[in-house]
């Protein structure tokens, strides 16, 4: 059972992140998994992410369905599943400090592109679908090891889509497909 201080501490964290999810489409994993982690164990944390961001997902997309760009989900899926397999794999038998290893690696690597490299891509307007998959693939394998997928579906979904409203609904379509395949595995 899980002492009560905990809990509160738990809701105040999602309380934190789900309104950056929904106002960006994405970030919600990148706030509760290091705060989560001052207190819980990863591979308690994943799950618990992974259930309440479903809900969420659900929420968002209900909102954000007349803008959702579906063509841009495919070359996303088609890589994710080969990660995500690779991830699942991989959880099982890494240790829970080399997980969080590979967590900080990925963070600080997303946070420096994003800090330094924004501004050098700007939209295309014809869009890889090769560069999506390997997105995906990326973004499938840390959304299984470490439950933060988003940023290189992020990465690629800046550099194909303008519209921050088609942003934003895509990557929530997106990860919810991300999320629920997880659960399904």
């Amino acid at each position: 059972m899980i002492p009560l201080d905990t809990l509160f501490l738990m809701s105040l964290v999602f309380l934190i992140a789900f309104p950056v999810k929904a106002a960006t489409g994405f970030g919600d994993a990148l706030i509760m998994i290091p705060l989560l982690l001052l207190f819980l164990d990863m591979k308690f944390i994943l799950p618990v992410i992974l259930v309440t961001a479903l809900f969420a997902d659900c929420y968002l997309l209900y909102l954000f369905r007349k803008d959702i760009r579906k063509e841009m989900i495919f070359p996303l899926i088609i890589g994710s599943i080969a990660g995500a397999f690779l991830g699942g794999c991989l959880l099982s038998v890494l240790d829970n400090e080399v997980i969080k290893k590979v967590f900080a690696f990925f963070i600080v690597a997303f946070s420096i592109k994003m800090l330094f490299f924004e501004k050098a891509m700007g939209p295309r307007k014809r869009v890889s679908k090769i560069l999506g998959s390997i997105a995906g693939f990326f973004g499938g394998l840390l959304d299984s090891l470490v439950g933060t997928g988003g940023p290189p579906i992020v990465i690629w979904l800046n550099y194909a889509v303008s519209n921050k409203g088609v942003f934003r609904a895509t990557c929530v379509f997106s990860f919810f497909l991300f999320h629920l395949s997880r659960l399904l595995s």
